[in-house]
């Protein structure tokens, strides 16, 4: 399976699953984007400021990750109360290289989107990974530092 952390560390954990490959292994994963703020290009015109605001905590939230690690992985911990602490840490740490420092997206990031739900069959056509095309950074410019 290829999931989402913490959820093959779990599996491994509980001696059900055991890795094959990890995803920090797979090349166009290197700079895959894993986290973004979908809106209709008329509703972020329509609330420029409330897609500021949700972008700039997003951002901030990566930062925090990045700076406290071990603060991030308590927090986490909170959140998967099941998983057990040691799994919630090695998720962390395999997915924390990938996180972009203030929310900041590169075209490369989106062209190994495109391309790897392109090979997956869950888009039919490749689409540009131009920003301003199918992404933006306009509303981080500037913040969050």
């Amino acid at each position: 399976m290829l999931w989402s952390p913490p959820f093959g560390e779990q599996a491994e954990a509980d001696g059900y699953g055991l890795p094959y490959i990890r995803s920090a292994e797979i090349p166009a994963f290197e700079p895959f984007i894993h986290e973004v703020i979908f809106v209709r290009r008329d509703r972020a015109a329509g609330r420029p400021e409330a897609i500021r605001a949700a972008s700039r905590a997003t951002a901030l939230g990566n930062n925090f990750a990045l700076d406290q690690p071990e603060e991030s992985i308590r927090i986490l911990q909170g959140y998967w109360p099941k998983v057990a602490p040691a799994v919630v840490a090695s998720a962390f740490q395999a997915l924390r290289p990938r996180i972009p420092r203030d929310g900041m997206m590169a075209p490369d990031n989106w062209t190994s989107v495109v391309d790897v739900l392109h090979a997956a069959g869950l888009i039919k056509e490749q689409a540009d990974p131009r920003e301003g095309v199918l992404w933006t950074n306009r509303y981080l410019r500037g913040e969050p530092r």
